[in-house]
């Protein structure tokens, strides 16, 4: 199947670590105080990873010409 690939998660368990977000091309550190929400699930890491991706796929076919899904 040409439109899948494989990849490898790695969940740090890490208190108090920044986040870095990616907005724009601009990285952008936020601190996360410990405990504040619970971690996210593997379903909800992919989940976003899928709706990051497609949006980014949707943007590329507005403005850049790519094909429609």
């Amino acid at each position: 199947m040409p439109n899948h690939f494989h990849g490898i998660i790695i969940i740090h368990d890490v208190v108090g670590a920044t986040l870095v977000v990616a907005q724009n091309q601009q990285a952008i550190t936020q601190p996360q105080p410990a405990g504040t929400r619970p971690a996210p699930t593997l379903g909800e890491i992919i989940g976003a990873f899928k709706s990051i991706t497609t949006l980014a796929y949707i943007r590329g076919v507005d403005e850049l010409g790519w094909p429609q899904f």
